[in-house]
């Protein structure tokens, strides 16, 4: 019995300096292994930023895209309203011109009738007049009959030239309002026509402004095509990088595996924590942690019991993980001994 506790004095002197150098190992790993965490918490919240940044980015070119297209909608409804109002306007004022050429037309064959019905009426008063005066007188004076012939022949005369010079004042005046009517249809229909080349031009402005646009989103997804690509080539080059790290890691975990497996064939596989005899030495290992020094345990918690309060607060504040590929966790675990990098 005294002899194993004194074996067991020797064998935790010895280990002393090892459970030292173990300790300030896994305190470095554990280091390691935080500063790698928070890199790639950052990494991820840069990538999240990103995205978020391109989506954003997405939504306002789609939002512009429409706003574009809706205004050359209206600009286009707006065009197409004013070439009917033109059509509808010019269609009208050729209706009211042609109306108003019917209602003259009409209104001096009236007139003219009504001249001529009144000529005749009066003319037929005159001949009855003048028969019964000639007819009453006929007996009394021949020669008031002549005088009165020639009289009435005079007044016939005068009678024709003044109907003649109406005649004439009527087709003058006539002439004169269709001459009004001409001057007034040519003047519409040049403005018809000064309004169908503005249309015309703004028409022709609108298509060019159209093919401007379809020219600039042509070039524009041709830039983002080419910045795609770039991007795709850029993702196949971090893939190739990650695939040789990805190796790399692995012959160092092969390595490390090939060099404990040898130190475990030196030492008979005592050095090997999960045999038997290695589990014991490990169980002594860390029990001669806790009894190191003059009441170590009472003066500040072991380094055993500080990583162990280190882990449980890690492990309440840290955020649940994505799930990774299985790239990614080859990379951030061991192989069959549990080494990390």
């Amino acid at each position: 019995m005294a002899e194993d506790e004194q074996n067991i004095t020797l064998e935790v002197e010895e280990t002393d300096t090892n459970g030292e150098a173990e300790a300030q190992a896994e305190a470095q790993a554990q280091a390691e292994a935080d500063a790698k965490a928070e890199a790639d918490a950052k990494a991820k919240a840069d990538a999240e930023e990103a995205a978020k940044k391109a989506e954003e980015e997405e939504a306002a070119r789609k939002a512009a895209e429409e706003e574009a297209a809706k205004k050359a909608a209206e600009e286009e409804a707006a065009r197409k309203a004013a070439e009917e109002e033109a059509a509808r306007k010019a269609a009208e004022e050729e209706a009211a011109r042609v109306a108003e050429e019917e209602a003259a037309k009409k209104a001096a064959e009236e007139e003219a009738a009504r001249v001529a019905e009144e000529e005749a009426a009066k003319k037929a008063a005159e001949e009855e007049a003048a028969r019964k005066a000639a007819e009453e007188e006929a007996a009394k004076k021949a020669a008031e009959e002549e005088a009165a012939r020639k009289a009435a022949e005079e007044e016939a005369a005068r009678k024709a030239a003044e109907e003649e010079a109406a005649r004439k004042a009527a087709e003058e005046e006539a002439a004169k309002k269709a001459a009004e009517e001409e001057a007034a249809r040519k003047a519409a229909e040049e403005e018809a026509a000064r309004k169908a080349a503005e249309e015309e031009a703004a028409r022709v402005a609108a298509e060019e402004a159209a093919k401007k646009a379809a020219e600039e989103e042509a070039a524009r997804k041709a830039a983002e095509e080419e910045a795609a690509k770039k991007a795709a080539e850029e993702e196949a080059r971090k893939a190739a990088e990650e695939e040789a790290e990805l190796q790399a890691e692995v012959d160092r975990l092969k390595a490390q595996t090939d060099a404990l497996w040898q130190e475990g064939q030196k030492t008979n596989w005592e050095s090997m924590s999960h045999t038997e005899k290695g589990a014991k030495r490990l169980t002594l290992r860390e029990n001669a942690k806790v009894h190191q020094g003059f009441m170590t345990s009472m003066t500040r918690s072991t380094q055993h019991n500080v990583n162990r309060a280190q882990r449980i607060v890690r492990t309440q504040n840290q955020q649940p993980q994505q799930p990774k590929s299985s790239r990614q966790a080859l990379r951030q675990s061991g192989m069959m001994f549990g080494g990390r990098r």
